[in-house]
């Protein structure tokens, strides 16, 4: 192989992995499928009215989800076979030493997207929203939305019902699956969202998770 074919080769290979990092969460179509998916076309219509309300772009975001007979969105053939695609992706971008050595070698800045993206979300509440996030991260199960109790019993501080409804309405948004009664952290973001909040690690009672 002479220069010119291994230098073809090299951008061929930077190209084709910077393709796969645009079906990561770097990219915010991505988030935003991953966000929408299972929620009530209504609601995410308020939510997104860039992709909804755009002709231009409603027809390319249908190719990934579609409503259904009870007016939810689910994924498409296709938008499954993205979301499994992208979910290979992500644990191949967890791998720190392997991205490193990636980026040396291609030249290229590939990153962790998972950690960029709930790094991102974490800083952009306020620390009841962090300690909310952390007190849901710890638990290996759903809580219920009734009563901020779980909160209480790992900070020492008070929470009113309406306050952390209201928060976990808002962090409904960037990191947490929130149904009718219940809460859930995705488990591929709950050692971010601890990592990314140890600041509150000092104020936090271990206790038994639940």
């Amino acid at each position: 192989m002479n220069e010119e074919e291994t230098q073809d080769m090299v951008k061929n290979v930077r190209a084709l992995l910077e393709a796969f990092y645009a079906l990561s969460f770097a990219n915010p179509l991505i988030v935003a499928i991953n966000q929408l998916e299972g929620q009530h076309i209504l609601p995410a219509e308020e939510a997104y009215p860039e992709i909804f309300n755009d002709p231009k772009v409603r027809p390319y975001f249908n190719l990934f989800l579609s409503g259904s007979e009870r007016g939810y969105l689910k994924l498409t053939s296709f938008g499954k076979m993205m979301k499994e695609f992208k979910e290979h992706i992500h644990d191949l971008l967890s791998n720190d030493d392997l991205i490193a050595r990636v980026n040396q070698g291609f030249g290229i800045e590939l990153s962790n997207p998972v950690r960029d993206f709930v790094y991102s979300a974490v800083s952009a509440t306020d620390k009841v929203g962090k300690i909310c996030l952390r007190t849901a991260a710890r638990l290996s199960k759903y809580y219920s939305l009734g009563e901020p109790s779980m909160v209480k019993e790992r900070f020492d501080i008070e929470i009113s019902k309406e306050q952390f409804r209201e928060k976990v309405k808002e962090l409904n948004e960037l990191l947490l699956s929130v149904s009718s009664d219940y809460i859930e952290v995705p488990e591929l973001f709950k050692p971010y969202i601890l990592e990314a909040s140890s600041e509150l690690e000092g104020e936090e009672r271990r206790g038994n998770e639940q």
